[in-house]
């Protein structure tokens, strides 16, 4: 059993321009935190700032940038520093993301010391839970990170980039169908048998034969994330039928597709369960919650699970001295280390209420204030 994966990524076309619907997941956690912040404002009589928003956007998008140039391709971006500008070609790096926002929260901070750096990080972890949640159902939607190869009954078949191969391969190519049977026996483990139709616009039979045999198989087999989805990596086109229909010939094309683990949704619900309890713990403690506890513990619980579901994410970028680690999970080490140093600066100091940065004494971790 496996559940096949062929959604369009465009939401809606404004203007002319395709939306995604990752880049409406995106806006909409952005939304989610300036919501949520001018909440947290009106409950704990914090004075807002509406410029917040733009150093969240900006720290994210600057970060999480650099992040994916830096740690998993720094050769190539380095000698072509111009690629780095080209955000819109996608390349983005949670843990990069996360460094990008503690910077500009910081200097946001600097400029505002009424809000206090920790107070402020402790609630912002909360919208970050709630845009990881987001990003991740768009990653799911548009088909990337996929995970390793399954034969568990909740693995996904990602057939949109064969699909999108075979559609840009020719111009008079309409996909109009993807099937596969509801349940597989005799293949190998993981593997699934997906039926690909679709009509070519031609009266020639000879230039589709022609189209079939060297065309079709070269544009869908220079496609890295098509063939990461087909068990041989290689399109055959002896894997075919054609039948003359009204207008050109109607294609049929089996191939051997991998069932992956649907590692997004993993992060995605991991992502809303932390988000809820943090959200949880936040209202029932409010003002009276050490600074920085909320940061720590979210670094620590977090990026202990990045690590882990690494295991079952597919990654090309391999470390390999020492432990045959993906950058990912090295890159996650640090920030659990940190999280928990973060933790215990937090329950030493034990500064709650108005932050002490705003020249306020801090008041001892049981005095409690009215809530509003």
């Amino acid at each position: 059993m496996y559940f096949l994966w062929n959604p369009d990524p465009i939401a809606i076309t404004f203007a002319d321009m395709p939306v995604s619907w990752y880049g409406l997941l995106f806006a909409l956690g952005f939304l989610f935190s300036q919501r949520f912040m001018i909440y947290v404002y009106k409950v704990e009589r914090k004075p807002a700032h509406e410029s917040l928003l733009i150093y969240l956007i900006i720290g994210t998008a600057i970060g999480a940038r650099l992040g994916h140039c830096l740690f998993y391709d720094p050769a190539f971006y380095l000698s072509h520093p111009a690629e780095i500008l080209r955000i819109w070609e996608g390349g983005l790096a949670s843990h990069g993301a996360a460094i990008g926002i503690l910077v500009t929260l910081y200097i946001f901070a600097r400029r505002h010391p009424e809000q206090g750096f920790l107070w402020l990080v402790d609630r912002i972890v909360i919208c970050a839970s709630m845009v990881g949640f987001l990003v991740r159902v768009g990653n799911f939607v548009n088909s990337e990170i996929p995970g390793t190869p399954t034969h568990s009954v909740y693995g996904v078949v990602f057939a949109h980039d064969i699909v999108a191969s075979i559609q840009t391969s020719n111009p008079g190519v309409n996909v109009v169908g993807v099937s596969a049977p509801r349940k597989v026996e005799g293949t190998a483990a993981g593997v699934v048998p997906v039926t690909l139709g679709f009509t070519v616009v031609d009266s020639d039979r000879d230039a589709v034969e022609k189209f079939l045999r060297r065309d079709l198989p070269l544009a869908v087999n220079s496609n890295p994330l098509a063939t990461a989805n087909i068990e041989s990596g290689i399109l055959r086109a002896a894997e075919t039928t054609v039948v003359e229909v009204p207008g050109g010939y109607r294609v049929s094309l089996t191939v051997r597709a991998i069932a992956r683990h649907p590692v997004q949704l993993y992060e995605a619900f991991f992502y809303l369960i932390l988000c809820f309890l943090l959200v949880r713990y936040w209202y029932r403690k409010r003002s009276g919650i050490p600074h920085g506890l909320l940061l720590g513990w979210f670094l620590v619980v977090l990026f202990s699970f990045r690590f882990l579901v690494e295991f079952v994410k597919e990654d090309a970028v391999i470390v390999d001295f020492l432990l045959p680690l993906k950058i990912g999970q090295l890159l996650s080490i640090p920030f659990v280390l940190l999280g928990l140093w973060v933790v215990r600066y937090a329950r030493s100091h034990s500064l709650v209420g108005a932050d002490h940065s705003a020249g306020e004494e801090p008041r001892p971790p049981n005095s409690r204030r009215k809530s509003p």
